[in-house]
């Protein structure tokens, strides 16, 4: 059994042979991390994973953009290095719609997850906060929304894994801004011309947990689970993981139980 700080496979199913994610009819787990700004999603994956001891898939609407180029209110309409609707993808000779570009770069991603021997990753944002990202955007922009290429992408990847979602909530706003004032990289990573307008955007829409389970999640069979990060520290984290982990627990303890009556 792999050992993540006192988390094994064993102790899902204290008796009989170990489960594995084969016996369980899946090969893959994906655990997606999800939230509003400055809720602690890179912060908390990455330590999520390295107690797992597995992968850990940044946001790519961070890592494919250009952070030197970056501009004020720039993240609603693209990839944040203009305030205009269209944004080039990075090494395109022609325009394509950042969302566009984005779903198409996490379509990818899954595939060379799913064709790996890695069994289980954390992934930040994905399908599910890039679909919010992308509602939102076209909010700003009077466009039609289809959420539907986001279900499909997502389902296609089920398939083969597990896919459990945890979403790091946030109070209110006022903690976004706070936190942007006490470490200048949440500025430096997204550029606002009014915080505390902007802040409220951003949680009113990257933290819709109503429509993000009707929308997304309940028609997908995907559980979700719902943490509150407004308290900074070591101990307010340690206390997160320890829930996370007995969470993807009983999910897996659940795909054990439907297996083994098949």
């Amino acid at each position: 059994d792999t050992d993540a700080g006192g988390w094994t496979m064993r102790s899902i199913l204290p008796f009989g042979p170990t489960p594995t994610m084969t016996t369980m009819g899946f090969r893959d787990l994906t655990i997606c991390i999800v939230g509003t700004h400055t809720s602690g999603k890179s912060t908390i994956g990455r330590k999520l994973a390295k107690l797992l001891g597995c992968q850990f898939d940044a946001e790519l609407g961070e890592t494919e953009r250009d952070s030197e180029s970056l501009v004020e209110g720039g993240h609603l309409h693209g990839d944040g290095s203009s305030t205009t609707v269209l944004s080039s993808s990075p090494g395109s000779d022609q325009e394509e719609d950042w969302d566009d570009f984005l779903l198409k770069r996490e379509c990818e991603r899954d595939a060379l997850f799913q064709d790996s021997k890695i069994s289980i990753r954390v992934v930040e944002t994905w399908h599910v906060g890039n679909s919010a990202w992308y509602k939102l955007r076209q909010q700003e922009t009077a466009a039609n929304t289809d959420l539907e290429r986001y279900k499909i992408a997502i389902s296609k990847h089920q398939e083969s894994s597990v896919v459990v979602v945890v979403q790091l909530m946030l109070a209110s706003p006022s903690t976004m801004v706070r936190r942007r004032e006490v470490d200048a990289d949440n500025k430096k990573r997204l550029p606002m011309q009014d915080d505390e307008k902007e802040c409220h955007q951003l949680y009113t829409a990257l933290q819709d947990s109503i429509n993000l389970k009707k929308d997304m999640l309940d028609p997908l069979g995907i559980p979700l689970l719902q943490v509150n990060n407004d308290v900074d520290g070591d101990e307010a984290m340690e206390k997160i993981l320890m829930d996370v982990l007995s969470f993807v627990q009983k999910r897996l303890h659940h795909q054990v139980l439907v297996a083994s009556s098949e």
